[in-house]
């Protein structure tokens, strides 16, 4: 597994940015069902690279719904950086936001930039799209240190 974290701080109210690469879809989900079990108080979203002969639409809302609720964001896009991809959890309306009618995720470096707004240097932005393009998971977490500190002491 690959761990970044936006920025390292001692200060507790500080929130944080930590992404997580996962090579199998079972892991990334038993992860994020261990967090919620222990009810963290964190913003959680996945992406995930989507080749020909993956889910159809339905079933992956289906199950991304069934991890993070009902109500989660979930959206299918296609990026010039990676192709088709999928964005599940909190992260969805950043993705969505347009820009001359455009969702940003769809942009030409969309996904580039919505990681180095998220704080990232562009070293590790292109590490995460390699994850993504080699069909890796991406979990993304945003929190508080504490809660940050909490998750990397539960993996």
């Amino acid at each position: 597994m690959n761990y970044a974290i936006k920025n390292e701080s001692i200060k507790p109210d500080k929130k944080l940015v930590f992404i997580i690469n996962f090579e199998q879809l079972i892991d990334i989900k038993n992860t994020i069902k261990n967090i919620l079990n222990n009810k963290l108080d964190l913003q959680l979203s996945v992406l995930g690279k989507i080749n020909n002969n993956d889910h159809c639409k339905e079933t992956l809302e289906n199950e991304w719904k069934k991890v993070f609720g009902k109500n989660s964001g979930f959206r299918i896009l296609s990026s010039q950086e990676i192709g088709t991809f999928f964005i599940a959890g909190s992260l969805t309306e950043l993705f969505l936001y347009k820009i001359d009618g455009k969702p940003l995720g769809e942009m030409t470096t969309g996904l580039y930039g919505i990681l180095r707004g998220l704080g990232f240097n562009k070293n590790k932005v292109e590490l995460f799209l390699n994850d993504l393009r080699s069909n890796q998971y991406l979990l993304i977490l945003r929190g508080h240190n504490l809660q940050i500190n909490k998750i990397q002491n539960l993996l």
